[in-house]
C-alpha cells in the first residue's frame, strides 16, 4: 500500500514531504510541519497534546480526554489539562528524532546534539545499506529505508 500510495500520489504531481503526506510543492501544511520539526504548539480541546520551550526546558501537555471531563476541568481549573511534565534531554532528544525523521529532508544532526548534550550515532550497516543518507548536518531517510522508517528511528534514538 506505501508503493502504491506513492506511485498514484507521484502520477497526480504530488510530492511527498512527509512519511503520510503528500503535496504539490511549496503547498506542504505548515500546521503539520510545526509538529514534525518540534515547534511549540498547545493542546487545547479534549484529548490534546502540546509541547512548550518553556525557560529552555521542553514541556509535554495533555488533557482529559473525554469532552465532559475536559469540560468540568476547565470549569474547575480554568484548565482541561491532566497531565504536564517537563521531558528530559534524552527524551527531548529521541521526540525530535521520531518525529523529524519523517520529513523527506530528515533531522539536524547539531540540533539533536544541542538538545541531548551527545552526538548522535548513525549506524555504519544502515548507510551501507542505502536505509540511511547523511549530507552534511543532516540525516534522513532514503526511497529504500523509508518503507522502514520505524526500524530506523528505533536504530537511531538514545
Amino acid at each position: 500500500m506505501f508503493d502504491l500510495t506513492n506511485e498514484t500520489c507521484a502520477a497526480a504531481g504530488l510530492e511527498p514531504y512527509e512519511i503520510s503526506n503528500y503535496s504539490c510543492s511549496g503547498l506542504e501544511s505548515i500546521h503539520n510541519i510545526i509538529y514534525w520539526r518540534g515547534g511549540d504548539y498547545i493542546g487545547i480541546g479534549p484529548g490534546a497534546h502540546g509541547r512548550l520551550t518553556l525557560s529552555g526546558e521542553r514541556l509535554a501537555t495533555q488533557t482529559a480526554l473525554s469532552p465532559s471531563a475536559w469540560l468540568d476541568r476547565v470549569s474547575l481549573n480554568s484548565s482541561g489539562t491532566v497531565k504536564s511534565e517537563t521531558l528530559s534531554k534524552t527524551d527531548h532528544a529521541n521526540e525530535l528524532i521520531m518525529m523529524g525523521l519523517r520529513m523527506r529532508g530528515g533531522i539536524s544532526r547539531s540540533r539533536i546534539q544541542a538538545v541531548s548534550g551527545q552526538a548522535i550515532q548513525i549506524p555504519k550497516h544502515l548507510v551501507d545499506l542505502g536505509f540511511i543518507e547523511v549530507c552534511e548536518d543532516w540525516v534522513r531517510a532514503t526511497e529504500a529505508g523509508r518503507p522502514l522508517l520505524n526500524q530506523l528511528v528505533q536504530a537511531l534514538m538514545y
